[in-house]
C-alpha cells in the first residue's frame, strides 16, 4: 500500500490536470460505476455547543472505491496548533477490495474544489468576463485564483476581500507580483461584490455576507464557502435574483449548501452542473452551489496514484533499456 502525504500529491498533478478531472466527473455522472454516498456527519459537542465535526465521504470511480476521512474544527484557529480542516483519502480496489493508497487530502480537497469552481465558471460566465472578485483569503482561495483564471483568459482585474485586511492584501499581493494582474483590496463585501464578473465565495459564514442589491446584471456566481446544515453567504434577495442554479449534488445542496435555505420551488428548477451547456449570457445571473463531492475526492486520489504507477513503470522500463534494474 502506498502512501502519500502533501508534498507528493502536489507532485502528481497540476491545476489543469485536476481541472480536467472535475470535468469528467461532471461529464459522467453517476452510473452503476461511478456513485457515491452523500456525506455523513458525525457531530463533536463540548459543554452543550458544537465543537468540531467528522465527515465521512465515500465514492467509486471505476475500479478503484475510497473514501474521505475529514474533520472540521473551527476553533483549532484560535490557537493555531492544527488546520481547522484536517482529511486522509483511503483508496481501495473494487476487484478485489485490496487497500492500495492512504493520501493527505488537503491539498487534493483544496485542489478540487478550485478545479470545481474552474469548470462551473467556464460554463457559465459571461464571455469577455473582466472582473474576478473572492470572499474569503484563506487556504484554498490562491487556488481558486489561479484555476478560474487559466479558464477565463480575459481576467485581468482580481479584487479581494476577508475580515482580516492583511490576508486580503497578501494574496492581492502575491497574485500582482507572480502574474502582474490588477489585484485590489476591496475594505467591504459590497465593494467586493459590485463589479464582478466572476464572484467566489469562501468563508466559513452561517449569516448572509453578500446582498441581492449589490450583484451585477449577468455575474456569476461560484458560492464555494456553504458545505454543511445552517452555512449560508447570500441573503433572499440574492437567491430571488439568480436565473439558473447549478448544483454539484442535490441531495448535498439541499443539506448543506446554499440551497437548503431556498424555497423548494426555486430547488426543484436547479439543474446539474455536469448537464448543463455552456451559458455565457450577458444578463442572466448564475450560480453554483458546490458542497463538494466524494465522485470528485476519489477521482483526483485516484489521478495520483495511477500517475505515480505509470511513472514508475516508465523508470523501470527505461532502466532496463539500459541496462539498470
Amino acid at each position: 500500500m502506498r502512501i502519500y502525504d502533501k508534498w507528493l500529491c502536489k507532485q502528481f498533478i497540476t491545476v489543469s490536470e485536476a481541472i480536467e478531472v472535475i470535468r469528467n466527473v461532471f461529464s459522467i455522472g453517476q452510473d452503476a460505476d461511478h456513485h457515491m454516498v452523500p456525506k455523513t456527519y458525525l457531530d463533536i459537542n463540548k459543554d452543550g455547543n458544537l465543537h468540531g465535526d467528522f465527515r465521512a465521504m465515500p465514492a467509486r470511480m471505476g475500479n478503484i472505491s475510497g473514501i474521505k476521512w475529514v474533520s472540521v474544527f473551527p476553533h483549532n484557529a484560535k490557537s493555531n496548533s492544527h488546520p481547522t480542516v484536517m482529511a486522509t483519502i483511503l483508496l481501495s480496489s473494487s476487484e478485489t477490495g485490496e487497500p492500495l493508497a492512504v493520501l493527505d487530502a488537503g491539498y487534493i480537497t483544496n485542489i478540487r474544489t478550485a478545479a470545481a469552481a474552474a469548470v462551473a465558471s467556464e460554463k457559465l460566465s459571461r464571455k469577455g468576463s473582466k472582473v474576478a472578485a473572492f470572499i474569503g483569503c484563506g487556504g484554498q482561495t490562491m487556488l481558486h485564483v489561479k484555476a478560474i483564471n487559466s479558464v477565463i483568459p480575459t481576467l485581468d482585474t482580481f479584487v479581494f476581500y476577508d475580515l482580516d485586511q492583511r490576508r486580503a492584501e497578501s494574496m492581492a499581493n502575491r497574485w500582482h507580483e507572480s502574474t502582474g494582474h490588477k489585484s485590489l483590496v476591496a475594505n467591504c463585501p459590497e465593494l467586493c461584490v459590485k463589479d464582478a464578473d466572476i464572484l467566489t465565495t469562501l468563508t466559513p459564514s452561517r449569516e448572509p455576507i453578500v446582498q441581492g442589491q449589490w450583484l451585477k446584471q449577468g455575474v456569476h456566481i461560484n458560492a464555494m464557502g456553504a458545505d454543511a446544515e445552517g452555512k449560508r453567504e447570500f441573503d433572499n434577495e440574492s437567491y430571488n435574483r439568480v436565473d439558473l442554479w447549478a448544483y454539484d449534488d442535490i441531495i448535498q445542496a439541499s443539506h448543506s449548501g446554499e440551497t437548503q435555505h431556498v424555497s423548494s420551488a426555486k430547488a426543484s428548477e436547479a439543474d446539474y452542473i455536469g448537464e448543463i451547456p455552456r451559458q455565457h449570457s450577458s444578463t442572466q445571473i448564475t450560480l453554483f452551489d458546490s458542497t463538494g463531492i466524494a465522485l470528485q475526492d476519489i477521482a483526483v486520489a485516484s489521478w495520483i496514484y495511477q500517475k505515480d504507477l505509470q511513472q514508475e513503470d516508465l523508470y523501470y522500463t527505461e532502466g532496463s533499456q539500459h541496462g539498470h534494474v
